[in-house]
């Protein structure tokens, strides 16, 4: 079963055609976002998707403000366009419209290699549509990083152990800098640079109050350890406090974390997770559970409560008792027991085999983005009397564009419909009216020439001649049947008035494109007037005359002529197009009222 097309599904067809059009047109002056250039400063951009639904690297709820590992080297990044030391670099969120704080840890442009830590203000679980913009290539832009403001308050140190480093330093802003190093710093860590400890090496963190924690609190410490041989184990972290202590200790393959308060011993149970000369992330949280994490996946807990503990904090061997033997990198600490999806960004994200970034073409500013942003700079400045206008010629474009498509649509049918009919109707060799059918007023009931003849002007004028043949000649006596001049005359008339009715149905609406080809650009260069006038009335009353206090206003104001003329000049060239095929077939009906008439004379004339 076929559906009918009628005028109705038609209308609404071009309805929505024209919407959509002008949609496409209007977008050119509004403002944009997900297309927006940040800073026009900023020649070159970055995208950088970070996936939470790949397999193996899915997170099951949002992380809030966790700084995330960029990694760039020259597989993904130019170093060549950014300044040699990096201070260009800029990151902004998603909108691409908010700057995100972020410091670097390594930018070597002769090298190719730059680690970037990005603080991120949220990333939502499975998904890939968490995006961050990574701006570059500004000679002049100063530095832009903030390692204090990379980490949120919770954060109370961070250590990346980077080269040339007397002393591991504290990026965050507490500035808990560590003393008395004894480890070896090595070029082969899991992010960079890291320190490598025998059995008696270590180092301190002095006791400060960011890192007291209160009796009854909660804490979180993660890192980067790989073990030299299952037999490598000793202590790796010991938090001490006035009545007890906090420990964390690596034995053979296991990781355990102990809590020792005045009467208890707590400690987590040792679960076999971590393999010798592989590099694992680690991390322990304590609140109301004192539980174990290995490679971002929960191994160990037990109930516990911590003492007060105020410090120092001693990584490595302490005393009589000896270090772990191994390597160490990005230790973190945190007064707050981080969920378990933080933990696990930060196992999936930071280390050699990071799953979470995702890097996509550079784009330049020369595609398009300082185009882009110079329209969104322009539509902020225009003014709210100048977006009436806008809105009145955005209406204008509307009906123009609604019109264009009905009249193109019945244009094309009707010279479709015109030369179908026209070839049938010079092969009629006996009755004339043979195409006209029993009812010639309705071209849907003709029998021979088909419904779709319906669309067909030609075959109007036809019908309306024919009627009035068969009216002539059913008021004859069969004995003189036939047409005199009188007769004709009658014939000619109903074909002269359905060749107007279709010439006005064929010009039904033009004169709205003639209204928009006239009217708007008149509308725009009234907005363009009346917001020039604002601009040199604010100017008077500031008192301030100055390019960057012109400028704006002006543009903005010529914005409604742009308008205008954006609206104007395709319904002028669409104007005359359908013009010139409306003229073409008024001549062709021209020629076919003379070929009817002289057929009909010759087929009805009195014998």
């Amino acid at each position: 079963m076929s559906l009918a097309r009628t005028p109705t599904n038609s209308r609404w067809t071009s309805v929505l055609v024209a919407i959509l059009a002008l949609v496409a047109t209007v977008s050119m002056l509004a403002p944009v976002s997900a297309f927006a250039w940040w800073n026009a400063d900023w020649s070159y951009r970055k995208k950088i998707t970070l996936h939470t639904a790949r397999d193996g690297a899915a997170l099951s709820g949002p992380v809030d403000e966790a700084p995330v590992l960029v990694r760039l080297h020259t597989g993904n990044f130019p170093f060549v366009d950014a300044k040699e030391n990096g201070e260009d670099l800029r990151f902004v969120a998603g909108d691409d419209k908010t700057p995100l704080k972020f410091h670097v840890e390594r930018f070597d442009g002769l090298n190719g290699i730059a680690l970037v830590w990005v603080r991120v203000p949220r990333l939502h679980q499975k998904t890939d549509n968490d995006v961050v913009w990574l701006y570059y290539g500004n000679p002049n832009a100063p530095a832009g990083a903030d390692a204090a403001g990379t980490f949120d308050d919770a954060q109370t140190a961070a250590y990346h152990f980077a080269q040339n480093e007397s002393a591991p330093v504290d990026s965050t802003a507490y500035q808990n800098g560590a003393q008395n190093s004894s480890a070896a710093s090595i070029a082969e860590g899991a992010i960079d640079h890291a320190l490598r400890f025998a059995a008696t090496s270590s180092f301190t963190v002095p006791a400060k109050p960011a890192l007291k924690v209160a009796a009854g609190g909660a804490l979180s410490i993660t890192a980067w350890i790989k073990t030299s041989t299952l037999d490598g184990g000793g202590r790796l972290l010991t938090l001490a406090g006035n009545d007890g202590e906090f420990v964390i200790d690596v034995k053979g393959a296991s990781l355990q974390a102990r809590i020792r308060a005045p009467g208890s011993q707590i400690e987590t149970p040792s679960i076999d997770r971590l393999s010798p000369g592989t590099w694992h992330h680690v991390a322990v949280t304590a609140s109301d559970r004192l539980t174990v994490y290995v490679d971002g996946e929960e191994v160990a807990a037990v109930a516990a409560k911590l003492p007060e503990l105020a410090g120092p904090v001693t990584v490595g061997a302490i005393a009589e008792i000896p270090g772990f033997s191994g390597d160490l990198d990005e230790l973190q600490f945190s007064r707050t027991a981080r969920s378990k999806d933080w933990i696990r960004l930060a196992a999936l994200g930071h280390g050699p085999d990071a799953r979470i970034v995702e890097y996509g073409q550079d784009e330049a500013q020369a595609d398009g983005g300082q185009y882009l942003a110079l329209l969104r700079v322009l539509a902020g400045a225009v003014s709210r009397d100048a977006w009436v206008i806008i809105g009145l010629i955005v209406i204008l474009g509307f009906l123009s564009t609604e019109a264009i498509i009905v009249k193109a649509r019945l244009l094309r049918r009707m010279e479709n419909a015109n030369a179908g009919f026209l070839g049938r109707f010079r092969d009629l060799q006996g009755d004339l009216a043979a195409l006209a059918g029993s009812d010639p007023s309705s071209a849907d009931s003709t029998p021979k020439a088909g419904g779709v003849l319906r669309d067909s002007s030609l075959f109007r004028m036809y019908a309306a001649a024919i009627g009035e043949v068969r009216k002539s000649l059913a008021a004859e006596s069969p004995a003189h049947a036939g047409m005199d001049a009188s007769d004709m005359d009658v014939v000619k008339a109903a074909i002269d008035s359905a060749m107007v009715e279709e010439a006005n149905r064929m010009n039904k609406n033009m004169v709205m494109l003639t209204l928009s080809v006239s009217g708007a650009p008149f509308l725009g260069l009234l907005g363009t007037v009346v917001g020039i006038m604002v601009t040199f009335a604010t100017i008077a009353m500031q008192g301030d005359v100055n390019v960057n206090t012109i400028a704006p206003g002006v543009a903005a104001a010529i914005t409604t002529t742009v308008a205008g003329l954006v609206v104007a000049i395709p319904v002028m060239f669409a104007y005359n197009f359908l013009a010139l095929r409306i003229r073409a077939l008024t001549t062709a009906m021209e020629l076919f009222s003379n070929e009817l008439l002289s057929r009909i004379a010759r087929s009805y004339r009195k014998a």
